[in-house]
């Protein structure tokens, strides 16, 4: 998804964010874990995008989303198996 221009858009400025913040340029793609979306990863300006974002832009966004999302889902795994590890290993209390 991209704005280049927020302000230019009419129904965007009720939004709550444009409302609250201002931002003019925005570009964002989804993070996807499991195939499911976790979040988005995205870059926003209060000023208008100059010039307009190109099909290169989205496309290294989307790439820097997929590599976010591989380290997400690798570090979900290694929680998992930390909490499986940690909770069959015993206590102990430092007097």
């Amino acid at each position: 998804m991209t704005y280049d221009d927020v302000a230019e858009i009419t129904e965007m400025l009720k939004h709550p964010c444009y409302r609250n913040t201002q931002l003019r340029a925005y570009i964002a793609t989804p993070l996807l874990i499991n195939n499911r979306i976790w979040g988005t990863l995205n870059f926003s300006s209060l000023k208008p995008k100059q010039p307009a974002f190109t099909q290169a832009d989205y496309q290294y966004v989307e790439s820097l989303a997929l590599r976010v999302s591989h380290y997400l889902r690798t570090e979900s795994i290694l929680d998992a198996e930390t909490a499986v590890t940690n909770s069959s290993a015993p206590e102990y209390s430092v007097p």
